[in-house]
């Protein structure tokens, strides 16, 4: 006789937002049973994660139903580790996710019944954990993603990975690093890196794996759009309408909502001095005082010459008013703000730079542009809900740092019937066009998965005949 075969069939995703829980463990040296651990994905209620671009590490949080006194059998005091195993197939090998995590906060416990209570608790990748708990005090030589590589290797044994695409402009350079947390002073030195065009880069944390990403804005522009070959993320009402027809593919490019995100309007942006302002470098050693003029408008159009505001040929519209008239001047044309910044000059006489200083005079404006850039960055973020089916891979980064295609379409203006609502004379340019993804919260409730993307872009497009 045959033995029956008692294996599980095989998890497949069926819909766009299907994802399997593999694993949610808690673990701690004061559970007392042999695996000195608990499983608790079949109480699991909902499972939030968010990746940032400006964070080198994840942070999370977790809800799930306590009905049998997890409170006391684990005594969270805020130290706990958590291991997160998700995948979207299990018949793709890459769609499967392992994190590890450190509890830092029991946020709030509610009691359902007598017996049931509900417990929510944050919790920070394990790199972030321990980075807080260790300083650093010490000098470093060398371009910033070579000292970034030496301070995780020495004290968080991270792994680099480098994915930018140019040089720090102000080449090879010694810091003394002020008695802070490691992946703070790497954040520091990280602050320092500019691209010869302004440009700014990043240090990131990803689900894909366990290394620290280290990427400039350059490299994010010129790059091409995950879904360049397949569809545009698609914000339509008449798309959504019909989305049950589609299959799982065709669902994962549909924008479910749109949160316009709260930017500071130009005026405050000018009052930062990110507009036009008069920056004054005053070098300590010699006494000497530069000064350079950071101006939006000239360094917009040099950007735009370059080609470094989108790699899409629609998308050139500047996101600065540089149009309107006000007392008699363009917004660009006052001096809004002087800013004075102290610098130095050959502290080490092995021509060795110092943070602060540059190569000449005119580089230590790139700090302004640097700063100016990240400010436009802010004055067009969105925010759009996705599924989740296209945003987690094991060792391949799709998610910060990477460039989307979105496309809106407005529907007021269709008429009944209309075969391709999506047609695109419905389409709106100036939202529509490639943004770079800014941060993501990955939602794992019940049993689908969902992402929230916050989105940024340098420049609006315009229609083909605009």
């Amino acid at each position: 006789m045959p033995i029956a075969n008692t294996e599980s069939p095989k998890f497949e995703a069926v819909g766009s937002t299907d994802y399997k829980l593999v694993g949610l463990t808690v673990s701690s040296e004061r559970i007392q049973n042999p695996t000195n651990s608990i499983e608790l994905k079949l109480v699991g209620i909902e499972i939030n994660i968010f990746e940032h671009i400006e964070k080198p590490y994840l942070t999370g949080s977790m809800i799930f139903l306590d009905n049998f006194d997890l409170l006391g059998v684990i005594g969270f005091v805020g130290s706990e580790r958590i291991t997160i195993e998700l995948m979207t197939d299990e018949l793709i090998p890459s769609l499967t996710i392992k994190k590890q995590f450190i509890v830092t906060e029991i946020e709030n416990i509610v009691k359902s019944n007598t017996h049931n209570q509900v417990m929510s608790v944050k919790f920070i990748e394990d790199i972030g954990y321990v980075s807080r708990l260790k300083k650093v005090s010490k000098a470093y030589d060398g371009t910033p993603d070579q000292i970034i590589r030496k301070i995780l290797a020495e004290h968080l044994r991270r792994e680099l990975k480098d994915v930018s695409s140019t040089i720090h402009s102000d080449g090879y350079m010694r810091v003394i690093v002020p008695n802070m947390t490691p992946l703070q002073a790497c954040a520091w030195v990280k602050d320092r890196g500019i691209t010869a065009n302004g440009m700014p880069y990043y240090l990131f944390s990803t689900m894909a794996d366990d290394k620290i990403r280290y990427l400039d804005l350059e490299k994010v522009i010129q790059s091409p759009a995950l879904n360049n070959d397949t569809l545009d993320y698609t914000y339509s009402p008449a798309y959504a309408s019909g989305l049950a027809m589609h299959d799982k593919h065709t669902q994962s490019y549909s924008i479910g909502a749109v949160y316009p995100s709260r930017t500071s309007g130009q005026l405050k942006f000018a009052q930062r001095g990110l507009l036009a302002s008069t920056y004054n470098f005053v070098d300590t050693l010699t006494g000497e005082v530069y000064e350079e003029k950071l101006n939006a408008n000239e360094m917009y159009k040099d950007l735009k010459e370059k080609n470094l505001l989108s790699n899409n040929h629609l998308q050139r519209e500047f996101l600065i008013d540089n149009t309107t008239i006000v007392d008699d001047k363009l917004p660009h044309e006052f001096d809004t703000k002087l800013i004075s910044q102290v610098t130095t000059s050959n502290i080490y006489s092995d021509d060795i730079y110092s943070y602060q200083e540059s190569a000449n005079e005119k580089s230590h404006i790139l700090k302004a542009k640097q700063k100016s850039i990240k400010g436009l960055l802010d004055k067009s973020s969105i925010e759009i809900a996705v599924t989740g089916r296209n945003f987690l891979y094991k060792d391949v980064n799709v998610t910060v740092g990477n460039n989307i295609n979105i496309s809106f379409f407005n529907s007021k203006d269709q008429s009944e019937g209309d075969e391709n609502p999506n047609d695109t004379k419905y389409k709106d340019y100036t939202k529509s066009g490639t943004y770079m993804i800014y941060a993501c919260r990955h939602i794992f409730s019940g049993r689908e998965y969902n992402a929230s993307l916050s989105c940024v872009k340098l420049a609006e497009g315009r229609a083909p005949n605009g």
